[in-house]
């Protein structure tokens, strides 16, 4: 069991489960908070490979974008990048992650 650790007023430990703890963090591109549901909890608990504490969370708003984001890219751009010199996918890949908050 993951919990918090606190102390009551007589200096007693407590230990809350963080289920039922209300858990926050903020998106990495726009900054709106975001309450982390029990779903990404039990994501993170079958999954070894993944860590919780070095990943980001975005919000669904900015989870459309750059969803839109990357199938505009995949249907308009990936075609002609196919035999693009790599000398000038390298300057793109420079350019893009200035923007793209990678």
């Amino acid at each position: 069991m993951i919990y918090l650790k606190t102390y009551d007023e007589n200096g007693n430990i407590q230990e809350q489960p963080m289920i039922d703890t209300e858990i926050f963090c903020n998106c990495p591109r726009c900054g709106k908070e975001i309450e982390i549901s029990a779903e990404y909890w039990d994501f993170v608990g079958g999954n070894s490979d993944f860590d919780p504490f070095e990943s980001a969370i975005y919000c669904d708003s900015c989870t459309a974008d750059m969803n839109e984001m990357k199938e505009y890219i995949t249907e308009h751009i990936s075609a002609s990048l196919d035999h693009a010199p790599s000398e000038e996918l390298a300057k793109l890949l420079e350019f893009t992650q200035k923007y793209a908050n990678i």
